[in-house]
């Protein structure tokens, strides 16, 4: 007795498709969860809706999402939105990129980066960061023009001027999981900002 199909992946209906796979529980290479202890995870699997958070960076400052991603921008006609969307367990800190090595240095496995937790021992496993660089047009104020996807941490969004281009820099420990998406997963979420809180 042959087995009934419940579709036709090469009908018509379905041919210009497209299908995900789901694998739970898979360890991957490019993922940082595995690195994680579970206190870590509590902090960085998110539990509740993302909120979004915006911030201004101009060219030579850094963003570092906990300890498990930094962004640089390298390069930029003028300032650039970066859109966070990651646990809010996650603390976010914004730095000159000439004083991003030293910070991380001083305040990895404290409350400040928040994750990696843990003293000496704990840090002496956790893996240096390596980069990945990306070119992204912008594509006006309204509009993200990337995202730049951190593993299991989250993802970035870039907005920029308007047909100018900005060089970013992705950190992850031992360069794991950084990836570009084009187009942007939530494009008009940098819309969703409040207003700018000065200094």
């Amino acid at each position: 007795q042959s087995k009934v199909r419940p579709f036709n992946p090469d009908s018509e209906k379905f041919s210009d498709s497209s299908f995900l796979y789901d694998t739970p529980g898979a360890l991957y290479r490019d993922q940082l969860l595995n690195l994680l202890t579970t206190e870590e995870l509590l902090r960085t699997i998110p539990r509740e809706i993302i909120t979004p958070r915006t911030f201004t960076l101009r060219p030579d400052q850094s963003l570092f999402l906990a300890g498990l991603g930094r962004m640089d921008v390298v390069h930029a006609r003028t300032n650039v939105w970066l859109t966070v969307f990651a646990s809010k367990y996650l603390p976010i800190n914004i730095v000159y990129t000439e004083q991003a090595r030293r910070f991380y240095e001083m305040y990895c496995g404290t409350d400040i980066l928040a994750v990696p937790i843990g003293g000496y021992e704990r840090l002496q496993t956790w893996p240096k960061f390596l980069p990945r660089e990306f070119t992204i047009k912008g594509q006006g104020w309204e509009k993200s023009s990337a995202d730049i996807v951190l593993s299991s941490a989250g993802w970035i969004s870039i907005t920029a001027d308007k047909d100018s281009e900005c060089v970013v820099r992705a950190f992850t420990p031992e360069g794991r999981g950084i990836f570009l998406r084009n187009p942007p997963i939530l494009p008009f979420a940098v819309n969703l900002r409040g207003k700018r809180i000065p200094d």
